[in-house]
């Protein structure tokens, strides 16, 4: 009988057939989204350099070409004030500050006021929006779950001032009267609009190159699983010839 020249084992061969698969999947997945937050990227620099809307742009305009724009709006804060929890800035801990606003025709958007150190919270004055009718700016955004519940608790919605680890679309509708609707949006208030704080918000955490990154990560592990067993069937099997002279 003829020398075998690789012989790894079933048990090696199972280990490897499970994981390289995996491996070169999560590779590609990461592939997948580097190109995804690419392309958000992209959009969100050529629509934030066009001309801000109007109210009535914001609605006639498809969901593509009026997301990362800017936008005015004419009316006035709702008196209920939203504070995101565990939100660091310059390595400072502090709230990102939620208002809604009611425009001129009726239409209700949630404001991201922007961030504040945790002090704002112990004075009313400090974080009450500007009354009366006013025009802000703002970047729409979509609204994605901001932040991490790690326990849901329903007193939440009872508490005063509003203090939430995650603030949903659901979340903020509890606090509308019935028959109000709310747009499935967050403007990104500009610095210069009443009632603004410091913009912290960015379109993404992490650009497409820590994605590529990671996928060559992912498949750099992949390559060296392989080598290795290679290396291994070939040492197993030589193993095994010399045994058998």
């Amino acid at each position: 009988m003829g020398s075998r020249k690789f012989k790894p084992g079933k048990a090696i061969s199972i280990f490897v057939l499970f994981f390289f698969p995996l491996l070169i999947l999560l590779g590609v997945w990461q592939v997948n989204r580097g190109i995804e937050k690419g392309d958000l990227l992209a959009l969100y620099a050529s629509n934030k350099s066009m001309h801000p809307m109007q109210e009535e742009d914001f609605f006639n305009l498809s969901i593509s070409n009026n997301k990362y724009r800017n936008v005015f709006l004419s009316g006035e804060y709702l008196p209920k004030v939203f504070f995101l929890d565990n939100r660091t800035y310059r390595n400072k801990a502090g709230f990102e500050v939620f208002s809604l606003f009611q425009t001129k025709k009726n239409n209700i958007f949630l404001i991201n006021r922007g961030w504040s150190d945790k002090k704002i919270i112990k004075d009313k004055l400090l974080y009450k929006p500007p009354a009366g009718t006013i025009q802000i700016e703002g970047l729409n955004t979509p609204f994605h779950r901001l932040g991490l519940e790690i326990k849901s608790s329903s007193l939440d919605l009872l508490k005063e001032p509003l203090v939430f680890q995650e603030l949903t679309f659901k979340k903020v509708l509890n606090f509308l009267d019935q028959g109000m609707g709310l747009n499935p949006v967050v403007i990104q208030l500009s610095v210069d609009s009443p009632g603004a704080f410091e913009p912290i918000w960015k379109p993404t955490l992490f650009g497409a190159p820590r994605h590529f990154g990671y996928a060559a990560q992912w498949f750099g592990l992949s390559l060296v699983l392989l080598i290795l067993y290679v290396y291994f069937g070939v040492r197993q099997a030589a193993k095994a010839n010399e045994e058998t002279k």
